[in-house]
């Protein structure tokens, strides 16, 4: 009886300890925020995890290099799921499906990700450097799987989820043999992703596109897409029923796109909206022989370049109106805007009626072509043989500014060829209005400004010839007219000594009015300052020159003071002129410090400086 006790006792403390040993790879933490997170070691515990039982919201944190289990991890209804790689890889198990099952209403989040290939195979059999999905060494994973990491399951498009990457870079540019059809990170149909940080993806050589999905956004930080070799990096609208997507840049965020050897489309829709919207920066440089928009032939298709927004585009076919649908474009308030096509115009195919071209405040917009002269009648804005680019589609320009737009054409050099500044006497500037893209009626169709100019017939055909087209919105100077006189900055004083100490003396020169005159053509900015600040001087000890004004006493110095700031009237339209002045007892007068200082010729500098204020 006592042998079978010891030998019962035995087993049950080995039942024991294996149950805690299974449990030990989830641990729980609290951040300083107040933040619960699970904290796993292996793959499988995201399966542990992400149960129908699952309460939100989940926070996932890895400890380590993961590789996700060999059959997909389905993510809740409903959850909102942060896993915090802590720049640890996250890698796809080799030979499986192993992917996050995306479904509806799902608020996920990526973020920390780091992942760097270490040789030329997107495959690593029995590598004693990765892990197996249950933690153990000498895994077999995959860098990259074709559908990514997140894969609608049931390509309904994940109805109401919404997935983020923060912070994930994806260095796998050693890579030239791609295993398991990898080389395409986003296999997204239908469900919108979002980039957020810094994100960085470099997928050379791959025979996959970068996205086959809705598209995506990115939120703030900078995210860059780049890659060499023979890649295919397309981010698509799918055609299936229900896609509509695009690629948007918020305010103040960044993405830089650089695919100098693309093959392929840059994107293609049929019959769903696709939208490229830039509030803040993008850099985008596609290969010559990229067609943008290929096979795209019925897709409304929105272009915004919204206020203040940067944009640097290089690639062809960018502004393709092969497509049946509305094709707008809109050059917004404040941006800058370079298109470089790198084939002979802008422009292909046959705008019209439903289609519209629309520069409305934008600072400035160019485009460049590599065309080195156009057909009579013709323009390197656009190139179609049967309609010479007079289409029911007109260039619109527009401005708030009475100065309107500046017109200037180059060379394939980059040289002015016809401008404001040079071959003047034909430009166009200080225009506004509508023309067609062959340039034929660019004279008819504009009207202008204060300073404006129609151009010449001779100025129209320089214009059509011109490779490069920019239109610079001119939005006025702000400039001094005139500033105070040496005489009215004078103080002569014939005594040798000058008592008490404190005195402050007004100028007593021959003209001892100090008269500002600002001349303001600004349209969007007329309010603005004027400052002083002293440069060199002679004065002794005890003797500084000080500014007055309706009782404000302030000494002036080698720091830019502001001495008074102009709040012009809305219904002040420029340009204007302004005046200002001051009389012997204001203005710039001597303080006398020291209760005597001796007689003498002292020497001062002043700067005025004149400032812009805001709007």
């Amino acid at each position: 009886m006592r042998k079978f006790f010891l030998i019962l006792l035995s087993w049950a403390l080995t039942s024991l300890f294996f149950i805690q040993s299974s449990q030990a790879s989830i641990t729980q933490e609290t951040d300083g925020n107040g933040v619960t997170w699970y904290v796993i070691t292996a793959g499988n515990d995201f399966n542990t995890l992400l149960t129908s039982s699952a309460t939100s919201p989940m926070n996932i944190r890895a400890s380590r290099d993961l590789t996700l289990p060999t059959s997909p991890v389905t993510i809740p209804n409903g959850l909102t799921l942060t896993i915090d790689m802590n720049n640890f890889a996250l890698y796809s198990c080799y030979g499986y499906d192993s992917i996050f099952h995306v479904g509806t209403n799902q608020t996920i989040r990526l973020a920390n990700m780091q992942m760097t290939a270490t040789g030329n195979n997107n495959e690593l059999v029995n590598n004693p450097n990765v892990p197996k999905p249950d933690g153990t060494m000498n895994g077999s994973v995959r860098y990259n799987y074709y559908y990514g990491l997140f894969y609608s399951a049931d390509q309904n498009y994940s109805a109401g989820s919404k997935l983020t990457y923060q912070n994930v870079q994806m260095n796998l540019g050693s890579i030239t043999t791609w295993g398991g059809s990898g080389g395409q990170p986003f296999y997204t149909r239908g469900l919108p992703v979002n980039f957020s940080g810094n994100n960085y993806f470099n997928f050379p050589a791959g025979r996959q596109e970068f996205m086959e999905g809705q598209g995506f956004s990115v939120l703030d930080g900078t995210t860059q897409i780049t890659g060499s070799g023979n890649s295919s990096y397309v981010p698509i609208t799918n055609g299936t029923a229900g896609s509509v997507g695009g690629i948007s840049v918020n305010a103040g965020a960044q993405l830089t796109v650089n695919l100098p050897n693309q093959t392929g489309t840059f994107f293609y829709s049929n019959g769903h909206n696709f939208s490229l919207i830039n509030q803040g920066n993008l850099q985008m440089n596609l290969a010559s022989i990229t067609n943008f928009m290929s096979g795209t032939t019925d897709t409304p298709i929105a272009y915004t370049f919204g206020p203040t927004s940067s944009t640097n585009i290089n690639t062809n076919n960018l502004f393709n109106y092969a497509t049946t649908s509305p094709v707008n474009t809109l050059f917004d308030n404040h941006a800058q805007f370079t298109y470089t096509s790198l084939t002979n115009a802008f422009w292909y195919n046959n705008p019209d009626s439903n289609d519209s071209f629309t520069i409305k405040n934008a600072d400035r917009v160019r485009f460049n072509t590599q065309n080195a002269g156009t057909p009579v009648g013709q323009s390197a804005v656009f190139r179609n043989s049967s309609t010479g680019g007079n289409t029911s589609m007109p260039i619109t320009i527009s401005t708030t500014s009475p100065l309107g737009y500046d017109i200037t054409g180059y060379a394939l050099n980059g040289n002015p060829l016809i401008g404001r500044t040079t071959n003047s006497t034909n430009a166009a500037f200080g225009v506004v209005g509508s023309f067609y893209p062959s340039l034929g009626n660019l004279a008819s169709g504009l009207t202008t400004g204060p300073d404006g100019q129609y151009p010449t017939s001779t100025g129209v055909q320089v214009y059509q010839s011109a490779p490069a087209l920019e239109f610079t919105r001119n939005v006025g100077m702000l400039t001094f007219a005139s500033t105070p006189l040496d005489t009215a900055l004078t103080f002569n004083y014939q005594t040798n000594m000058i008592s008490p100490g404190g005195s402050l003396l007004p100028r007593n020169g021959t003209n001892n009015a100090m008269d500002f005159v600002i001349t303001d053509s600004r349209a969007e900015m007329p309010n603005f300052s004027v400052q002083a600040s002293i440069v060199s001087d002679n004065l002794p000890t005890g003797m500084a020159l000080h500014w007055l004004d309706s009782g404000n006493n302030n000494t002036l110095s080698a720091t830019p003071f502001n001495i008074f700031t102009q709040d012009s009237p809305l219904e002040l339209l420029a340009p204007f002129t302004y005046r200002k002045s001051y009389q012997a007892d204001q203005g710039v007068q001597l303080q006398l410090d020291s209760p005597a200082v001796q007689k003498g010729t002292y020497n001062a500098t002043i700067q005025w400086n004149l400032v812009d204020g805001p709007n």
